[in-house]
């Protein structure tokens, strides 16, 4: 996330950093307890933010995972200073090719995994266990069934993602806003106009993955919209 703390910091915002990476969670842990640790470290996140500035609203930017596990975190009831979202490419639909892995992820119990498709400038580690996929999975099930808690529903959200992730279904996030009516809620697909952005199309904070024009178009959306 360092490029994008970067962009928001010199447009004047303080930033908290949220790590989802935790030691007390290995690749034998239960899927729940993986879900667990996600949303105790944003919600950890959240409450240092809201104390280093009392006076301000608290926003929260996600990307992949975090948001999807920050959606879940609030829609529970979680904490009460979040005045906006932010959400990057947030896997509430997946592609079809994603939702295979799905028949793979029993063997978490095994302690196994995939290797990571991120670039190595980026990737956190080599590789994702399957428990971490298979806790990803159950709160995307969740998500297909829940409506959102009413204050959820009022949270002015800003949503990206891009036409070609090859994780996040595009069209399916702008259906799954639009038959839960959300009035507050925006998705904005990014338009790569550039010659630039090869890498991964899910990896929304990078310039390299978007090339310039669309990260500039997407960044000064998010500062507006966080001011």
């Amino acid at each position: 996330m360092d490029e994008l703390v970067g962009v928001l910091e010199r447009a004047g915002l303080l930033c908290v950093r949220v790590s989802l990476y935790s030691e007390a969670i290995t690749s034998r842990s239960r899927p729940a307890e993986v879900v667990d640790a996600w949303s105790a470290a944003i919600e950890q996140g959240i409450d240092r933010a809201a104390r280093l500035a009392p006076d301000r609203p608290v926003s929260v930017v996600a990307f992949s995972v975090g948001a999807l596990a920050t959606i879940r975190l609030l829609d529970i009831g979680g904490t009460e200073c979040v005045g906006r979202l932010c959400l990057l490419a947030p896997p509430v639909s997946l592609r079809r090719a994603a939702r295979l892995v799905r028949w793979l992820t029993p063997l978490w119990r095994l302690g196994l995994g995939l290797p990571s498709a991120a670039p190595r400038s980026v990737r956190q580690r080599r590789w994702t266990p399957f428990n971490e996929y298979r806790a990803l999975l159950a709160m995307h099930d969740d998500m297909q069934a829940t409506f959102l808690s009413d204050r959820l529903r009022s949270t002015p959200s800003l949503i990206c993602v891009h036409p070609r992730d090859e994780l996040v279904s595009a069209a399916g996030v702008k259906n799954w806003v639009d038959r839960r009516r959300l009035p507050e809620w925006t998705v904005e697909v990014a338009r790569d106009r550039s010659s630039a952005g090869r890498g991964p199309r899910h990896l929304l904070v990078t310039r390299a993955a978007l090339g310039d024009d669309a990260w500039t178009t997407m960044t000064d959306r998010m500062v507006g919209f966080l001011r």
